[in-house]
């Protein structure tokens, strides 16, 4: 995967290597304003593209609201797309993540500093790994397999909005 990524993005694209940033509140480390660059390479239709935008991860009733808004070009197309989701948080450390209308998603701990996960959805396979970079960076890994799917998801989001974590931490 890797070296598609070096090849589409440049070897800045694949870089969060060991050691991990471990996270003990994992609400703390979503919350806030993210900058978003997710590559995609889209296997079955032979196309590239990538989606630029921002996520906002903001307190709600039932734990965290996930929403990124941007613009995604991919195969000719170009025009805004956005996606939402809810974190409920079991624990500090622990989330799991819904679609709107409560539907389970995935859970997440990233109290060293990965996860990974898989998500049916009919024939279709998502594979995620998640990574906490640094304090304020992640990277996100989608790979989605089915009879009409083949995509590889590799999003990265840098911390916007300055704001400390408010228990960071460390380096693993």
């Amino acid at each position: 995967m890797e070296g598609v990524l070096d090849r589409l993005w440049g070897p800045a694209a694949s870089d969060c290597s060991p050691p991990r940033f471990t996270v003990d509140d994992l609400r703390a480390y979503l919350r806030g304003t993210w900058r978003l660059t997710r590559y995609i390479r889209d296997s079955r239709a032979d196309a590239d593209g990538c989606f630029e935008g921002s996520v906002s991860v903001t307190d709600c009733p039932e734990g965290l609201h996930y929403r990124e808004d941007g613009e995604l070009s991919i195969a000719g197309y170009r025009g805004a797309a956005w996606r939402c989701y809810a974190f409920r948080f079991p624990s500090n450390d622990r989330a799991d993540v819904t679609f709107p209308g409560g539907r389970h998603f995935h859970s997440l701990d990233l109290r060293r500093g990965t996860w990974e996960v898989l998500h049916r959805c009919g024939q279709d396979r998502y594979s995620g790994t998640f990574e906490a970079c640094a304090q304020d960076r992640m990277r996100v890994i989608w790979r989605i397999r089915g009879p009409r799917k083949d995509l590889l998801l590799d999003s990265w989001l840098t911390r916007r909005d300055g704001a400390e974590v408010a228990k960071p931490g460390s380096f693993a």
